[in-house]
């Protein structure tokens, strides 16, 4: 252990030194496993993606020694979690030890002090994510009492592997007008079962089941409330509504990645597709996909859907018209 490292909040001044770090760790980063995004983005700058996390953290803290910054750890306090389930909800974003320094309780001590700052603040839960294959960071938080919760795929379906699926038999409308969406809040209504949802705090045991509900119920009327900017489909068979999906571009990945590239990169993400069970097996959820990823109304470069691991009926979905597993993230609380 350093006999003088202290550790600190990050300026505005200290966040190239930080994303300088980045570079040499992070070898499990959800856009580094992905060799196409990569390339895309450029070697040489793909893990300036932190820029985006620790810009949209609420704070960073730095171990620092001799004026060298040797780790850091950010985090962020969740508002909207935390107002819906009365428990102060926190997220470590990113936490990483510069490599030659790795090894020494820099890490520990980093991660101690977050704790202990979380424990003044009268936090209820902590969550964190990493790459399943990060074996590294997942000791490290079992030691200090992180339990798993759930793990997520991450698939991605880039323009030139879409394999679009058809059903002849449904009519597929983008929502339009007040009576179709009417139809889509009928149909998301009987869409309950959370543990389809990449919220990790659906699968948190400390959080009631109704309050559960709840956020679940908060997600989809979101979309409804900002249906213009999505793109919503329903499905249509013999005058019945029996399913939809809604689709949007990620406006913040997509400024991040073609700010760090120097070039125009569109990423859309795909937020919900339901199909009521009777009408399953029938390429129904194919059919709305491929109609959502056919009506993107600009170029893009990848589409991106993350579902949790288990779900194998949506990863089988996605997986039919294109869709390639990029990464898998495992979630921990505490």
């Amino acid at each position: 252990m350093f006999s003088n490292l202290y550790i600190t909040e990050m300026n505005e001044s200290d966040i190239d030194s930080v994303v300088s770090i980045t570079q040499e760790i992070f070898p499990f980063s959800p856009f580094r496993v992905d060799n196409t995004v990569t390339e895309m983005v450029g070697p040489e700058n793909i893990h300036k993606v932190s820029i985006g996390i620790l810009e949209n953290s609420t704070k960073t803290f730095l171990a620092i020694s001799n004026n060298k910054i040797l780790g850091f750890l950010s985090w962020s306090f969740d508002k909207n979690i935390t107002s819906t389930t009365a428990k102060r909800y926190y997220r470590i974003r990113l936490f990483g030890v510069k490599k030659e320094y790795q090894r020494k309780g820099i890490g520990s001590e980093l991660l101690r002090y977050f704790l202990n700052f979380v424990n003044k603040q009268k936090g209820d839960i902590i969550e964190v994510s990493t790459d399943v294959n990060n074996i590294p960071a997942i000791s490290i938080y079992l030691k200090f009492g992180f339990f798993y919760t759930s793990s997520f795929s991450t698939l991605r379906l880039f323009p030139e592997k879409f394999m679009p699926q058809e059903n002849e038999e449904l009519e597929i409308l983008k929502i339009s007008n007040v009576k179709e969406l009417d139809e889509f809040v009928k149909l998301r209504n009987r869409n309950v079962l959370f543990e389809n949802y990449p919220i990790q705090c659906l699968f948190d045991q400390r959080i009631e089941e109704r309050t559960k509900e709840i956020i679940l119920h908060n997600y989809q009327k979101s979309i409804e409330l900002n249906f213009n900017s999505f793109s919503i489909y329903i499905a249509k068979a013999k005058d019945i509504f029996i399913g939809y999906g809604a689709i949007k571009e990620d406006f913040s990945l997509s400024s991040l990645l073609s700010r760090i590239s120097g070039q125009h990169i569109s990423v859309y993400r795909i937020f919900d597709i339901f199909v009521l069970e009777e009408f399953r097996n029938k390429k129904v959820g194919s059919t709305i996909l491929s109609k959502m990823i056919t009506n993107i109304p600009k170029h893009y470069n990848f589409v991106e859907a993350i579902v949790p691991s288990h779900n194998y009926a949506m990863v089988n979905l996605l997986r039919r018209v294109g869709f390639r597993l990029s990464h898998c993230m495992i979630n921990l609380a505490r």
